[in-house]
């Protein structure tokens, strides 16, 4: 657009110099008005005819360009917004898969030993027969309490 308004710029700088120009060597104004005093009566009208064809013919073109340019741009922005979608769906995904797999490193390791009293305190040898003495008691007890039950 900036090179159109530049173009008619200096089609417009043109037009006026050679105007001034002409302004002052033949007395007379170069430009769209005596180009059409050249005419005869019909040759200006038909002109201005043609003139007044080829613009609306122009208008109707540059509708049709910014109508397919407005469409080109919506086509182009769906996707990308779909893009956007999609790569947040993508980042989302990521950072799902990442606490899965930091899930499934915890859980391999192994869980430490649940302490025990073995594990600090070992009976002398009297209290091992005590405890010997003790179970077979506890045990003759249970047993004929089921014999008797049965």
């Amino acid at each position: 657009m900036s090179k159109e308004v530049y173009d008619a710029v200096l089609l417009t700088a043109e037009a006026v110099g050679v105007s001034m120009a002409s302004k002052k060597l033949l007395k007379e104004p170069l430009g769209a008005g005596y180009l059409f005093k050249m005419f005869d009566k019909n040759g200006y009208a038909e002109e201005a005819k043609r003139h007044n064809m080829a613009m609306e013919s122009l208008t109707a073109k540059r509708e049709k360009y910014l109508e397919k340019v407005t469409d080109r741009r919506n086509k182009v922005a769906q996707p990308r917004e779909e893009l956007a979608e999609t790569n947040s769906d993508i980042k989302s995904t990521n950072q799902s898969l990442e606490l899965v797999r930091r899930i499934n490193e915890l859980t391999r390791k192994t869980l430490p030993r649940k302490p025990q009293l073995s594990n600090h305190y070992k009976p002398s040898p009297e209290m091992e027969e005590y405890m010997a003495l003790f179970g077979l008691l506890v045990g003759g007890a249970v047993g004929g309490a089921a014999y008797l039950m049965l």
